[in-house]
């Protein structure tokens, strides 16, 4: 460590001879914390040593370490051996409840931000999947799927994770779906933020709120049903979202939204209507018949494990016969 320049308050100290204004460079120099004041390097060192200037007490030197700590030094020295030893204790004693206090303030502040490492993770793990399903989706229609969540949009926001550009894949854009996948339940106007926001940030017209499980789906809102013509929530599985339920929105989304562009498109909206409300009690369906599976299976399971042990039970009763057997024909020889 580079040690800075020495200031004695007096023109020599007393008791090592270190002249005022004199320079070291290694701790050779006064060692005497009562009357020399060594100044901080620099904060890309990362490294202070206190000061030990006559008649500061214990308060201003926790003060004085605290303020280096705030400016980003991560080592602070305190030079000891020239005042008695009771007041070198006090003094160290201070410091160690200073470093106590920062460690405790830096555990809780690092443990809130790993938790909102871990929940921001598990956002986008979800975000990713979604886009996954959807890129495929719009592959085969001639469709272009953008992931542009870290993207600003054309107002600066950042809402509307996956931006479908419907045609660009065989020609121009004809009209823009924005899907925001959440991993979290939002309240309705928080929801309506989300998807106004998808709409505006990324200059689309429809907009969909994808959410993970039905648990998910906002109060007052149901999954796969529109709202003022320009926005859906849908709820998939959050680890294998389905594709039949988002191919579903986005049949729907894709075709409102080349129908907002192309005046000439005439779409029988009564018509589509029923067909979504078709669709949507047909997944109802099959999501109660795979828990239905789902039930059938772990009693089929269980069965099994029970099985099993009737298994090893009829062994083990069997060579205890074979045991008695033997000891029988043992005895009889």
């Amino acid at each position: 460590m580079a040690y800075a320049r020495a200031s004695c308050v007096s023109t020599r100290c007393s008791s090592c001879s270190v002249r005022a204004g004199s320079t070291r460079s290694s701790p050779s120099a006064c060692r005497c914390p009562t009357l020399v004041a060594l100044t901080a390097v620099s904060p890309e060192k990362r490294a202070a040593i206190v000061k030990g200037l006559p008649g500061k007490d214990l308060s201003a030197l926790r003060g004085e370490m605290r303020g280096y700590l705030d400016r980003g030094y991560n080592v602070v020295k305190m030079k000891i051996g020239g005042a008695p030893i009771a007041e070198d204790r006090e003094r160290i004693e201070a410091l160690t409840t200073e470093v106590t206090a920062l460690r405790e303030r830096l555990g809780a502040k690092e443990e809130i931000e790993a938790e909102q490492s871990r929940g921001t993770a598990k956002g986008r793990d979800f975000e990713e999947r979604v886009h996954e399903v959807i890129d495929e989706i719009a592959s085969v229609r001639d469709d272009v799927a953008h992931h542009v969540g870290d993207l600003p949009g054309e107002t600066r926001g950042k809402k509307g994770d996956t931006v479908v550009e419907i045609g660009a894949g065989a020609g121009p854009c004809l009209a823009k779906i924005a899907f925001d996948p959440k991993d979290s339940r939002l309240p309705r106007p928080k929801a309506w933020e989300v998807l106004n926001g998808s709409l505006d940030d990324r200059g689309a017209d429809y907009a969909v709120l994808v959410v993970a499980t039905d648990d998910n789906v906002p109060a007052g809102t149901q999954n796969l049903v529109e709202y003022e013509g320009n926005k859906l929530i849908v709820a998939v599985d959050r680890d294998r979202p389905e594709r039949i339920v988002l191919e579903t929105a986005y049949g729907l989304a894709r075709a409102r939204a080349l129908a907002a562009r192309r005046e000439d498109l005439a779409l029988d909206a009564p018509a589509m209507k029923e067909a979504i409300d078709e669709t949507r009690r047909a997944l109802e369906s099959v999501k109660t018949a795979r828990q239905a599976l789902t039930g059938v299976r772990k009693n089929a399971d269980s069965i099994e494990s029970a099985l099993a042990g009737m298994e090893e039970n009829a062994k083990a009763a069997l060579a205890r016969a074979d045991s008695l057997i033997a000891d029988a024909l043992e005895a009889g020889a």
